[in-house]
């Protein structure tokens, strides 16, 4: 089932926005986290997105999500058969995780418990994922620990069995738990375990049964050990919670590095790419007048030609009008050295006289 929307809690406007969903809507009470993320957060204002999904796509949300154990036990304790709940149970638990999955920059998984309950670590690290780093308000009281849903012990031991002895549920269940903030284990310590027993050998009497058989006892030791170790896998899982921490503001210092010094390599290829459009410009311009400079020396040489064809031909026709006058002084040389010539030329000192007479 995918999330409905959370009730909104009044805040001021100018507040920066938290937005807050629900996995789990019909086993999850949307007031109290609400009123506890704005206990811890008063300089956000908790708001709801429609869904999941529409709410990721428009930026950072806070996904609140039961732990796998508590949500199949809830829903034993409903009345559903084994088989039915882990179905449902994995199916809820695979889409969710396939929209975490798709949008991990945006949801933030968080178990409800962890809110309501006011921890301080696992407030911090909600800061440093979707509330862009803000303080939180520690030491409080936590006035909305316990108005989260409660399964009895049985049906808690029954759902923990259960995820154990189906091998996809239990990579669902170590998936979301490694995904959520506050995922503590929550399955109960050895006196309720002890409780429960006393419980069942109780109902045993009353309806007439017999009392349990001595391997009952050594049932009974059974979940007496197992609930030790699950103390001793409780603590280990907060100091695993405590490095997390450490280890995602860590990554969140890198990620901001990483991510400043992506934006000066865009910032210098810009500068770069213009200063290449520069010299791309400057180098059109000099092919431009290069192209005119070849023109230019293009026209230059075949008025050159023109000039040398027409030197050519001044030439010869110089070259031919000297030897004509070559050959007409030698005529006259041959004129004049006749004998007749010579005959004359008394005659023609005469009519030059008469000429000059006139």
């Amino acid at each position: 089932m995918m999330p409905q929307q959370a009730e909104s809690t009044t805040a001021t406007p100018s507040r920066a926005t938290l937005v807050l969903c629900l996995t789990d809507p019909d086993r999850i009470t949307a007031e109290p986290i609400a009123k506890a993320l704005s206990a811890a957060f008063p300089n956000f204002r908790v708001h709801s997105g429609a869904n999941l999904a529409q709410a990721a796509a428009s930026g950072a949300v806070v996904a609140a999500v039961l732990h796998p154990v508590r949500a199949l036990a809830l829903r034993l304790s409903e009345g559903a058969a084994p088989d039915d709940a882990i179905a449902d149970w994995s199916a809820a638990a695979s889409e969710l995780l396939g929209l975490w999955r798709r949008n991990r920059r945006n949801i933030t998984l968080v178990d409800p418990e962890a809110i309501l309950s006011g921890a301080h670590d696992d407030l911090a690290l909600l800061a440093a994922r979707a509330a862009a780093g803000a303080s939180v308000v520690s030491n409080r009281a936590a006035p909305f620990a316990g108005t989260m849903p409660e399964a009895d012990a049985v049906d808690l031991l029954c759902a923990a069995a259960l995820l154990d002895l189906d091998p996809d549920a239990r990579r669902l269940a170590d998936e979301q738990m490694s995904a959520t903030i506050g995922s503590a284990q929550i399955l109960p310590d050895a006196a309720t375990i002890n409780q429960a027993w006393q419980d069942w050998k109780l109902a045993r009497l009353s309806a007439g049964l017999p009392p349990p058989e001595d391997d009952q006892g050594l049932l009974r030791e059974n979940l007496r050990l197992c609930a030790s170790e699950i103390e001793t896998l409780a603590a280990q899982n907060l100091q695993l919670r405590s490095r997390k921490a450490s280890q995602s503001a860590a990554l969140d210092t890198e990620r901001n590095l990483l991510r400043e010094n992506i934006r000066l390599m865009m910032n210098e290829l810009a500068e770069t790419s213009g200063r290449a459009q520069g010299q791309n410009s400057l180098t059109q311009d000099l092919r431009k007048r290069s192209s005119e400079a070849e023109r230019g020396l293009a026209e230059a040489r075949q008025k050159i030609a023109r000039l040398d064809a027409e030197f050519l031909r001044v030439k010869k026709e110089r070259d031919d009008a000297r030897r004509d006058a070559e050959k007409h002084k030698a005529q006259i040389k041959r004129i004049i050295s006749t004998t007749s010539w010579k005959i004359t030329s008394p005659l023609r000192a005469t009519k030059g006289l008469f000429r000059k007479k006139k």
